[in-house]
């Protein structure tokens, strides 16, 4: 009995886990495609993503620091922002 309740335990975490794997892949391809700033946005924002980010306060945070320390253009920073954006909602699922 004890051993049927732990294989049914297992089961229910690795099927509640493989949505966020999925998100994760289509997150990953969409960032693939993203232009040199919009990948420096996703991957510095990627490792922060939960479920509970904001991420029009912290895509926006990000950028701006991106943009003050001259790795992105200022005049690229929205449309850059707006494309990983898209990417990290996939992300966050």
């Amino acid at each position: 009995m004890f051993c049927k309740i732990v294989v049914t335990g297992i089961l229910a975490a690795a099927a509640i886990s493989v949505p966020a794997l999925a998100d994760a892949k289509s997150a990953a391809t969409c960032a693939s495609g993203l232009n040199k700033d919009a990948q420096l946005i996703y991957n510095a924002m990627a490792p922060k993503v939960t479920p509970t980010t904001d991420l029009q306060d912290e895509v926006k945070s990000t950028t701006v620091g991106l943009v003050m320390g001259g790795q992105i253009d200022r005049a690229n920073a929205k449309p850059a922002a707006q494309a990983a954006g898209q990417c990290l909602a996939q992300l966050k699922g």
